[in-house]
């Protein structure tokens, strides 16, 4: 999952030459949290009792990567 990620993170700064790219996940899916801190992501927002399942509501966090935060070992690929 990482590198299909990274993949999209890769073509949206490179070919989409996008300034920012956002990830949200609902805070119960700690694997898809990990991905986006593990590419550098940075959690920006917490929105609160966001999403209702069954009688339990779920907060959604929104993480966010600018193209200068990337990464050194990405910048020869611009």
């Amino acid at each position: 999952m990482p590198e299909a990620v990274a993949a999209l993170v890769a073509f949206g700064f490179q070919e989409l030459d996008l300034c920012k790219i956002e990830i949200a996940v609902f805070d119960y899916n700690h694997q898809s949290r990990r991905v986006a801190e593990k590419l550098g992501f940075q959690m920006e927002a917490r929105l609160r009792e966001r999403q209702k399942v069954g009688d339990v509501y779920y907060d959604k966090l929104i993480f966010g990567l600018l193209r200068k935060e990337w990464g050194d070992e990405h910048t020869g690929n611009l």
